[in-house]
């Protein structure tokens, strides 16, 4: 089970299915085509050609037919073509390296990191109503049911966050109810949804809330924790840079951490452990 607050970007329910399902990336790029002429975009292929740098639109209506696979050079402009970002755009470019990889082990990789990042694309992404300000708490027994296969009793996550929390561990239950993240039958508890993803909101806790809760709760335990490197990393350090080199190195690093969440994330876990990540400018002039 997890729980996380990346940025706000949200897709239809058909486009993350294209982007699951397809086999290839000309059969995305054909399907992702259809669902946008089907929204009454004015999408043709001879736009698509100019937007891919093309002069006719016959390597287009290849690709579009499965003639053809499209090019890594025009990855980039295929994901700005159909408007993807974050976890979606690396599906459809994930499936051009692909299908443009001659070396089995290459492709072996590359098919895993596809896989991760369908895993995050799939992702349930639910606001927080403002009376979940004062109950963080609900979002580690959230993503405690990883413990107990995503059915544990109420007796199963006291026993985990200790007898003096059972009266937290009932609320925070009841709340993941009303949010429509949990059933409860019998004497158990069961997810609606493995993942919780908390979007940028005008009402309830934002982003910089759950930053500022998630550090305050570091600062708690740091002393705890650092004598164990076997179990935590905390760490801190400062370094100079170029701004052109720092916004080179962002988006890799967002990646890569996606990825170790996604490969650390599991229905059949026995631990839960926080992820703290701060990176930012050090100074009064802002990279741009």
């Amino acid at each position: 089970m997890s729980t996380s607050l990346p940025g706000a970007f949200y897709l239809d329910t058909k486009t993350t299915q294209i982007l699951v399902e397809a086999k290839s990336s000309s059969e995305a790029m054909r399907r992702l085509y259809l669902n946008a002429r089907a929204q009454g975009q004015a999408l043709t292929m001879a736009k698509i050609a100019v937007k891919l740098g093309f002069r006719s639109s016959g390597y287009v209506s290849d690709v579009l037919n499965g003639r053809r696979v499209l090019k890594p050079e025009v990855r980039i402009a295929v994901v700005r073509l159909f408007s993807l970002k974050a976890e979606a755009a690396r599906c459809l470019q994930l499936l051009i390296l692909i299908d443009n990889e001659k070396d089995s082990h290459k492709r072996t990789k590359l098919r895993r990191r596809l896989s991760l990042a369908r895993k995050a694309l799939q992702a349930d992404r639910k606001a927080a109503p403002v009376e979940l300000q004062a109950m963080f708490f609900s979002l580690d027994v959230f993503c405690a049911f990883g413990l107990f296969r995503g059915m544990p009793t109420t007796d199963d996550l006291v026993d985990y966050f200790g007898p003096q929390m059972r009266t937290n561990v009932v609320e925070a239950l009841e709340s993941l109810r009303r949010l429509g993240l949990v059933t409860t039958e019998a004497d158990r508890h069961r997810l609606l949804s493995q993942y919780w993803l908390l979007a940028d909101q005008v009402s309830g806790f934002s982003h910089v809330d759950f930053i500022r809760y998630a550090l305050r709760h570091a600062a708690e335990n740091v002393e705890r924790w650092f004598p164990q490197p076997n179990n935590s990393i905390l760490s801190s350090t400062i370094i100079s840079t170029t701004q052109r080199t720092f916004a080179r190195e962002i988006p890799k690093m967002r990646r890569l951490l996606s990825d170790m969440q996604t490969k650390l994330e599991t229905s059949d876990a026995d631990a839960i452990v926080r992820f703290n990540v701060q990176i930012y400018p050090v100074g009064a002039r802002d990279i741009k």
